[in-house]
């Protein structure tokens, strides 16, 4: 058997997140406190009480998804060893990159905070979110989303057979998921501070790229497969880029999952909060078959599940 790790980004988030990796683990402990150093928030409160509002800030958010994943990442490096491979969703890319020694933890936070500012920045002067639409195949959702001559919204990701997500102004998305809906799709908007994932946010990408720019970065322990580009590589100036081109480009996620299929990975863990991934998983074509687990909320890992997994429609949307 073949395992990835899986990192998730923007839209994992809840209240409690991380709650018995980050309070009842040394490791937890200690990422929790490095990332709030690092970004000089009270982000173990912020994580356990919220508001809601409050974890879709990108500076709390970018960090928080760090020390989390990270945290995971440890435990199960102790547990069952290194992966064979890690693949990352936009910001999973930091934690990612961690779990394949490219950084260390110091830095993995010091990258966070660098994107949850500049991130921060741009939503602050965007009027702009995110809608998550399923139920109808892929081309066509595409078609819905960006044949508009005046206001097109984006595809900010392509994340499964029949489910994509939209990014744009708030005008945009309107039109667009009232055209989905009409078609027969299922529209929901998604918990997020901006638009990521589209070319709005140019000028954050420009400059998440010059702050890392001079960063050490190390060839990759394992391959990383990401989601901006649905290959492997372990190139440490391919990954770098990846941190600020995740920002504007679109997330291949379904073209991710078939590549690492087709490459023989057969195993998949999602090792950062919740379970949106292990969702996505969830709705690809029932021919594949594999394991998929997540390890959010319990103390260990979740019991193996071997499945032929049947696709369902389950409302996702990462960042």
């Amino acid at each position: 058997m073949s395992t990835a790790w899986i990192f998730a980004g923007h839209g994992a988030q809840y209240i409690g997140m991380g709650r018995a990796i980050l309070r009842d683990t040394e490791a937890g402990r200690l990422w929790l406190a490095e990332a709030e150093r690092a970004s000089g928030l009270a982000l173990g409160r912020l994580a356990m009480q919220g508001p809601s509002r409050a974890l879709v800030d990108p500076r709390v958010l970018e960090p928080l998804l760090a020390a989390v994943s990270g945290a995971h990442a440890d435990m199960m490096l102790a547990e069952e060893g290194p992966p064979d491979a890690v693949a990352a969703y936009s910001a999973g890319h930091v934690a990612a990159m961690y779990a394949a020694r490219v950084v260390d933890r110091a830095l993995c936070l010091q990258i966070a905070c660098i994107r949850g500012a500049e991130l921060a920045r741009a939503a602050a002067a965007l009027a702009g979110g995110m809608v998550a639409v399923h139920g109808l195949p892929e081309d066509e959702l595409v078609a819905l989303c960006e044949d508009h001559p005046h206001d097109p919204a984006s595809v900010a990701a392509r994340n499964a057979p029949m489910h994509v997500v939209y990014a744009g102004s708030a005008s945009a998305l309107a039109l667009a998921a009232h055209r989905a809906s009409a078609a027969g799709a299922v529209t929901s908007a998604l918990d997020v501070a901006g638009p990521w994932h589209s070319p709005l946010l140019e000028a954050a990408r420009v400059a998440i790229a010059r702050a890392v720019a001079a960063l050490p970065f190390m060839p990759a322990y394992v391959p990383v497969w990401s989601s901006v580009t649905a290959v492997a590589t372990r190139d440490p100036e391919r990954l770098r880029w990846s941190l600020s081109a995740s920002v504007t480009n679109t997330v291949e996620w379904h073209s991710t999952m078939q590549a690492m299929l087709g490459a023989g990975i057969d195993a998949f863990v999602e090792v950062s909060p919740g379970r949106s991934l292990y969702g996505l998983l969830g709705q690809l074509h029932p021919d594949h078959v594999f394991t998929r687990r997540y390890v959010e909320c319990q103390r260990g890992p979740a019991r193996r599940r071997p499945a032929r997994i049947v696709p369902t429609l389950i409302q996702q949307g990462t960042a």
